[in-house]
């Protein structure tokens, strides 16, 4: 290739680049650089237009398995922070990093994160808010579909077994009444949260002597289908922290000793007064008489000994560790809220204009 050649070819190099830059000149560009400085980069690029659709960078791929824009952060270390595509901007509504798919179907994605660490902490996507107060948000998710989610997690392990979680919440706060996963609902009809299972439903665990289940303004029931249609069964509430069991007994001479289901009683006080209802299924008059940790005495009123029936229980007992709890105050109230004061939900985001496909 002679010395005309070469000339004209890089002649056409900088006309592509000037166009592709939107018909501006492009200011400050400067190429590979090795430095390790924490101020150099491996290529700069500025636009200096202030209108229109311009690109500082522009890059593109028409292979199937290529990349228009590349970045890697080669360092094996393990310090400094190595990234290996940055965004920034100093726009009220503008975005650091914006992906973009034009495509109208298949299940393609704009933006995509994976990682290949086994690293508890690693993740393929993450999001850091830096503000300290109001309400910010580390990811957000909108989607304009009335099916849609704005944010779903999948657990989709190489194994058949899974014991982590789809999406997973956290409050590492050591105070406040903060929650790791918290929903809103503004329809009339809709649910704050709403769980559908195979199998088993909602699980909660909480720590010995807390609070494990409060419904504010709200009943708690049992849906039941009959041939009616889906009805609610509603749960029946006291004062106290009470455990029950039921069962039947037999009466023989005017007399019946009934032993406690041993795994009951580990779960009640029985030290303390328990109650008993009885129930006979004949004519008589029963009365319950001693009653300790390990049994309980029935008998028949009256001087008539030689009456056999049976006869249903009832053994009523506060549960373990839960004697002294009686209408106790709900876990946030206090002299300045006396009443639950639900959160508002977090402020809507701004609005944002669509992106536009933009050929150079």
């Amino acid at each position: 290739m002679n010395r005309k050649q070469k000339v004209l070819m890089f002649l056409v190099a900088v006309i592509a680049l000037l166009f592709i830059a939107g018909d501006h000149p492009l200011v400050d560009h400067w190429g590979d650089v090795a430095s390790s400085g924490t101020g150099d980069f491996g290529s700069k690029w500025i636009h200096t237009a202030t209108s229109g659709v311009r690109y500082g960078l522009w890059g593109e791929s028409a292979s199937t398995d290529a990349r228009g824009v590349f970045g890697r952060a080669s360092t094996t270390t393990g310090s400094g922070l190595a990234i290996g595509v940055y965004g920034e901007t100093d726009s009220p509504t503008g975005r650091g990093v914006h992906g973009y798919n034009t495509s109208g179907t298949g299940a393609n994605y704009g933006v995509t994160g994976s990682t290949y660490s086994t690293n508890a902490l690693a993740a393929g996507v993450f999001g850091f808010n830096n503000r300290t107060s109001g309400s910010t948000r580390g990811v957000q998710g909108i989607v304009k579909s009335r099916d849609g989610f704005g944010v779903i997690g999948f657990l989709n392990p190489n194994s058949g077994d899974g014991n982590g979680a789809g999406v997973f919440g956290s409050n590492s706060a050591t105070s406040g009444t903060g929650s790791g996963v918290e929903g809103y609902n503004s329809s009339s009809n809709g649910w704050a949260g709403y769980f559908t299972s195979v199998s088993n439903g909602v699980k909660i665990v909480a720590s010995a002597g807390s609070t494990g289940l409060v419904v504010t303004g709200g009943s708690k029931s049992a849906a039941f289908p009959t041939t009616d249609g889906d009805r609610l069964l509603y749960n029946e509430e006291s004062t106290e922290v009470w455990f029950s069991d039921y069962g039947f007994g037999h009466l023989e001479h005017g007399y019946a000793r009934v032993n406690i289901d041993p795994t009951f009683a580990e779960t009640v006080s029985l030290n303390s007064p328990y109650h008993v209802f009885l129930q006979a299924y004949g004519d008589a008059d029963l009365y319950v008489g001693k009653r300790t940790s390990d049994y309980f005495e029935v008998l028949v009123i009256g001087e008539t000994k030689d009456v056999t029936l049976e006869f249903s229980y009832r053994i009523v007992a506060k549960r373990l560790g839960f004697e002294e709890e009686r209408l106790e105050f709900a876990p946030w109230v206090t002299d300045e809220q006396p009443f639950d004061t639900p959160r508002l939900p977090p402020e809507p985001p701004p609005l944002i204009s669509e992106p536009v496909e933009v050929l150079p």
